[in-house]
């Protein structure tokens, strides 16, 4: 490697794989491979029987911005299933500078709030899933590979779900 130069994304990433964004639209994010991004979602959270998704319909990734100053993310993958559950798929092949938790707790937070709007009732507002596929340890207290992170009452430990 010539040290004269910059160290680029390029040289730090040699054979991206599935992970860039750019390939896992193009296998996952188009059409013809609605089937397996629907079997990809069905394992990743173990989806059997009535709850196991048997369509997918793919929504447009780029958000639409309420005010200019908006930040309006651009998802790796947004999808909806026929009982209306929504899922963000985003890949990331590096830690970036190290804002990835919160940048996804935002874009789930937005593709959520997405779905309501001024007179709808908030019991419209149907179960929205994230999903992570990371080539980096995000969780450094845990070597485990995969994590499911829900909304829970911190002493009882009682997850908090709609009536």
């Amino acid at each position: 490697m010539d040290r004269r130069r910059p160290i680029s994304y390029s040289d730090l990433v040699k054979h991206p794989g599935i992970l860039n964004d750019i390939l896992f639209k193009i296998v996952f994010g188009t059409t013809s491979g609605e089937p397996t991004m629907r079997a990809l979602v069905n394992a990743l959270l173990d989806l059997r029987g009535p709850d196991e998704i048997v369509e997918l319909i793919l929504l447009n990734p780029i958000s639409e911005k309420e005010y200019i100053d908006d930040k309006g993310p651009i998802f790796d993958l947004k999808a909806r299933d026929s009982k209306g559950r929504q899922y963000n798929v985003e890949v990331q092949l590096r830690p970036g500078v190290g804002d990835y938790v919160e940048r996804s707790n935002y874009y789930l937070s937005k593709f959520y709030s997405e779905q309501i709007h001024r007179g709808d009732s908030y019991q419209d507002l149907l179960k929205t899933v994230s999903i992570s596929l990371v080539d980096f340890n995000l969780i450094l207290e845990t070597e485990e590979v995969h994590s499911t992170f829900l909304l829970r009452e911190k002493t009882t430990g009682l997850l908090l779900r709609s009536c």
